[in-house]
């Protein structure tokens, strides 16, 4: 229950949240950890399975690439910076826009850009030399079509 958790969360009773389903409430609320949801449907991948899930969600938190994810399309772009913003934002026009735009605003080169989309929702990864400070990070969670954002 989504609303039952992040009442748990903002009121202090629930420090952290993690789910592989989450919805865009829960996206926007603050330390809830939404992990891209896999998915095993023979008993013979069981086992490939659980090596498989260990490795991806290893890759996806720290490095943050997406690999055979239901829900998410597949970002599997190697990192050429010292360090990543990522962003989950709905799939609409502008939005990558508007986010390289805050780089830019801040003098930010930006080594690498990788963008995944499937169906409404899409992925972004953003690789640069320079740490990217709070105010950026806050900056980018300000924009209304963005869902979630890591800097990693």
């Amino acid at each position: 229950n989504s609303a039952d958790m992040i009442a748990a969360l903002k009121s202090g009773k629930a420090a952290c949240y993690v789910t592989d389903f989450a919805d865009e409430d829960l996206l926007q609320c603050e330390n809830v950890i939404a992990l891209p949801h896999l998915g095993a449907s023979t008993p013979e991948s069981e086992d490939n399975c659980a090596r498989m899930a260990v490795s991806e969600m290893t890759d996806f938190i720290e490095r943050g690439i997406i690999r055979n994810s239901v829900n998410f399309a597949n970002l599997e772009a190697a990192g050429s910076g010292e360090y990543r913003v990522l962003i989950l934002h709905k799939n609409v026009p502008k939005v990558v826009n508007k986010i390289t735009n805050i780089f830019a605003a801040a003098d930010i080169n930006i080594e690498n850009l990788a963008n995944r989309s499937k169906k409404d929702n899409a992925y972004t990864a953003i690789d640069t030399t320079v740490k990217p400070d709070d105010s950026i990070i806050a900056q980018i969670r300000e924009l209304s079509d963005v869902l979630h954002v890591r800097a990693i």
